[in-house]
């Protein structure tokens, strides 16, 4: 949740940034202004890829689960023991 916070804080700064009616914020340059816009853009660019790349793992999980629950009467312990790793495996660092 700490990615989400700060690009938050980066939008809130670009939009002071750019706010001429409110004299209570100094005006910024526009190249100060770029500079944030562009930061603003690689943190949604990095909570993007985060966000896919999280979702890949729940999808991967997911298959693995209904792979399982296909094959459970089929199956030995061995072989439920180490889908269950797979699935701790492709869930790990998931919150």
């Amino acid at each position: 949740m700490k990615q989400p916070s700060k690009l938050m804080c980066q939008l809130g700064s670009l939009s002071r940034g750019l706010d001429k009616e409110n004299s209570e914020f100094e005006p910024k340059s526009r190249d100060k202004l770029a500079l944030k816009l562009r930061k603003v853009v690689n943190s949604a660019q990095k909570l993007e890829a985060q966000e896919f790349d999280l979702f890949c793992r729940i999808i991967g999980a997911r298959d693995i689960v209904l792979d399982l629950m296909d094959g459970l009467g089929l199956k030995k312990g061995a072989e439920i023991e180490k889908q269950l790793i797979l699935i701790l495996d492709a869930l790990d660092g998931v919150e």
